[in-house]
């Protein structure tokens, strides 16, 4: 018979741990974070776009809490609650949708542009009414509340539209345009340097000399 601990059953049996591990197996959550690609996708897009924005949402069976990713592009305006301008409560995201029509092989706009608004994970369902005083949004603009928005970031920079992340390669933009513009001005002097004629021989006397040195622009090119 195999022996095991009292604290090796208590987290075999362990209610909470299964929750979190059904959480981490599922497909669809892997695809999005969890699995090692998910989570090396996820650090390279912060990394080059400087932020990410996942949704997660309320399932009827296990895992209960799914992952999906929102284009950050779609991500218009982040609201905040205007007693405590650093504390986001919606992201608005406008979007088309879309369908695949199989006969032109392609995606096609299905319907007009909508515009939805996404709470952020940390607000309560109690404070929601006190907010939404404040913070006034047509119902149909709503998306539901189980779907909750959480908004990862590096190098944050406050904006008109709130606080967005900024990629790496934002910083090293002005190194690179300057290194550019470096190596075309040293394109330009070198092709300018290939340009020149050091020796040159003309047939001829003093006469025709002072003509080849007319097409210098009067530049000195001996008497020779």
């Amino acid at each position: 018979p195999k022996i095991r601990s009292k604290k090796y059953e208590a987290e075999e049996d362990d209610p909470l741990k299964e929750i979190v591990m059904a959480f981490w197996k599922d497909e669809d959550n892997q695809l999005t974070l969890t699995s090692r690609a998910g989570m090396q996708e996820w650090l390279d897009n912060i990394v080059t776009d400087g932020e990410k924005f996942l949704v997660c949402f309320q399932s009827n069976s296990a895992p209960y809490v799914k992952l999906t990713e929102v284009p950050l592009e779609e991500i218009d305006t982040i609201i905040y609650d205007t007693e405590n301008w650093k504390r986001p409560v919606y992201y608005k995201r406008n979007y088309q949708p879309q369908i695949y029509d199989g006969e032109a092989g392609t995606y096609k706009p299905d319907g007009l542009p909508q515009e939805r608004y996404y709470l952020d994970h940390r607000i309560t369902a109690e404070e929601l009414p006190e907010l939404r005083k404040k913070i006034k949004i047509p119902a149909a603009k709503l998306a539901p509340d189980d779907q909750r928005v959480i908004h990862c970031f590096i190098n944050p920079l406050w904006s008109k539209k709130g606080k967005r992340g900024i990629s790496e390669l934002y910083a090293s933009r002005e190194w690179f345009r300057v290194y550019k513009e470096f190596m075309e001005d040293r394109a330009a002097i070198n092709a300018a340097a290939t340009a020149v004629a050091y020796k040159r021989k003309v047939k001829g006397g003093p006469t025709e000399v002072a003509k080849f040195q007319n097409k210098f622009g009067g530049l000195n090119v001996g008497y020779d």
